[in-house]
């Protein structure tokens, strides 16, 4: 499904940056993928994005619910 738009690849914009990744309760390196199974079913993260002077934690949970908090 490589060809799919909808299924690629995509790169956060220049103003947002990954400032701390957690899967499965580990601390990921910045680079790591964070990659959703099309079964709905996965490991829990929290991921602390950085936009311009704001942050924003995403959390997601192994039934695929996914929350977003404002940290400001």
């Amino acid at each position: 499904i490589s060809d799919q738009p909808l299924f690629r690849a995509r790169q956060f914009p220049t103003n947002v940056r990954l400032s701390a990744l957690t899967i499965n309760q580990v601390k990921m390196p910045l680079n790591e993928r964070l990659i959703f199974s099309p079964s709905g079913l996965n490991m829990p993260f929290e991921a602390l994005l950085v936009v311009q002077d704001r942050r924003i934690r995403l959390v997601g949970d192994s039934a695929g619910r996914v929350k977003v908090f404002d940290e400001n």
